[in-house]
């Protein structure tokens, strides 16, 4: 199901913006229509992990850094994003075409981002253009090469987010399972 989730995050293309939108350069939105500045999505100087295509950065508090259970989330989290870069490129590697061997920035944050009935949640960034469609920043990275944040107050920040609820019991185990929530299967 988090597979899923997270494919339909990539391959969202297109969010709608409403007429009465403005075109305002200095603010993104997620695919919910919650509006983010430079400031809400400015990126820290935590530890980041490649993973395929992209690279996470956990935030703290995000129940990635749980004393228990956080290196074992991660190691999950890590395959099924290494997983998803294989089915977009069968070779299994970044390809050239991404500059620099840059990688789309996934921010990973808190639970409190999800709403508390869900498993788990993901959202691509997405450019005002005023009104009509536009590509998602994460889908617009990795079909075009061109990172959609070049010369804009954005430049070299996040492209999308992802928050797990770790609220339930979830088999972290991706090989085998059980009655627990799968974290592989949902991601």
């Amino acid at each position: 199901m988090i597979l899923v989730g997270l494919m339909l995050f990539i391959s969202l293309p297109n969010f709608v913006f409403g007429q009465n939108e403005l075109n305002n350069p200095n603010v993104v939105y997620d695919r919910f229509g919650k509006a983010y500045t430079p400031y809400n999505i400015e990126p820290s100087t935590k530890t980041s992990v490649n993973a395929g295509y992209f690279e996470l950065i956990f935030e703290e508090n995000s129940g990635f850094d749980d004393a228990t259970y956080g290196d074992q989330r991660k190691d999950v989290i890590i395959q099924v994003l290494k997983d998803i870069s294989v089915l977009l490129n069968p070779t299994g590697t970044v390809p050239s075409s991404l500059p620099n061997g840059e990688r789309v920035k996934i921010q990973v944050f808190s639970q409190e981002v999800i709403p508390s009935t869900a498993l788990a949640g993901a959202s691509s960034y997405y450019k005002d253009f005023g009104s009509g469609f536009s590509n998602g920043n994460v889908w617009e990275y990795l079909t075009t090469s061109n990172d959609p944040y070049t010369y804009t107050t954005f430049e070299g920040w996040y492209h999308g987010y992802l928050g797990v609820n770790f609220n339930k019991k979830w088999n972290l185990d991706y090989l085998s399972y059980d009655t627990e929530v799968s974290e592989f299967i949902i991601n």
